[in-house]
């Protein structure tokens, strides 16, 4: 069920990012997930401009969300921990090919602070 709201969620933001001011993303929240305003982000040299919505889902799941204001070529890249969640990867390395991305912290958090004698089940 989660994973489902969460493709729901991308999948309604994504659609809506030319239709509506990226600020208003915040519309989106309801009883199973807490979005952030908008904002837009200008260019630089190596990234264009872009909308980042952060939120939660499910009250543990963190997630944020990048999207091109232009050139936007249509697709979706979700990027991922390489199996070391706890953390958001970096949503912005490939904005310039004109994907919209997105990572989570998977529901988990860094517990490094805690050392290595902590199990995280």
């Amino acid at each position: 069920m989660r994973l489902f709201s969460m493709t729901v969620l991308f999948g309604v933001i994504i659609g809506q990012v030319q239709a509506e001011p990226c600020f208003d993303m915040y519309q989106q929240s309801n009883f199973e997930r807490a979005v952030e305003p908008g904002l837009i982000i200008p260019a630089t040299e190596e990234v264009p401009e872009h909308c980042v919505v952060r939120g939660v889902v499910n009250r543990s799941i963190e997630f944020e969300l990048r999207m091109p204001t232009t050139g936007w070529n249509g697709r979706f890249l979700m990027m991922g921990t390489g199996g070391s969640s706890g953390y958001i990867a970096p949503t912005d390395t490939e904005l310039h090919r004109g994907f919209a991305t997105s990572s989570t912290n998977t529901g988990l958090y860094d517990v490094s602070a805690y050392g290595t004698d902590i199990a995280v089940v």
